[in-house]
């Protein structure tokens, strides 16, 4: 089955990259705070792996994620008044995204424990990040549209990854 194709979620309009380099200032406020909730639950999830494992941590994380879940959808259906449209389906490797989860609290539950620290942690994942979804924009991976990096986006990777390697190995804590 085709994938259907991106749309801004704001105006519902169809995503162009022009569109995608001069997104709406409400995602970056969105993205910034992501940013925030992320390391909040990065030192969360670490204080639970220290005081007990790190599946202990990720079970926890995830068993409270889908008591939230379930109840702002609760919330959301009864708000709902059109229903989506029949026929488009995620593809079956989209389901795949707990298992992502699963590790990555995992994997940051024991590293933010160990000498790189929540700071260095966070600067190593966001470069992996930055890595991962380049390379996947560059080879259209899960049905993403191709765009291949230009100057800019290798000069942004470049400092994203000068910067976690300042954090580790000068930042006040270093490794």
């Amino acid at each position: 089955m085709k994938n259907a194709a991106a749309t801004d979620s704001l105006t519902g309009s169809p995503m162009t990259i022009d569109a995608a380099r001069n997104p709406h200032p409400i995602y970056f406020a969105g993205a910034f705070a992501t940013g925030g909730l992320l390391t909040f639950m990065v030192h969360l999830n670490g204080e639970l792996a220290r005081y007990g494992s790190p599946l202990f941590s990720s079970w926890t994380a995830h068993g409270t994620g889908m008591v939230a879940a379930v109840i702002l959808l609760l919330l959301v259906h009864r708000r709902r008044r059109s229903k989506p449209e029949r026929g488009l389906r995620a593809p079956l490797w989209a389901y795949l995204g707990g298992l992502s989860g699963a590790a990555t609290v995992m994997l940051t539950s024991t590293t933010v424990n160990s000498p790189l620290g929540l700071s260095g942690t966070l600067a190593l994942g966001l470069a992996g990040q930055v890595v991962f979804s380049v390379a996947a924009d560059s080879w259209g991976l899960f049905g993403l549209q191709k765009r291949h990096p230009d100057t800019r986006d290798i000069v942004a990777l470049g400092l994203v990854v000068a910067g976690a390697a300042l954090i580790i190995l000068f930042g006040r804590g270093a490794a």
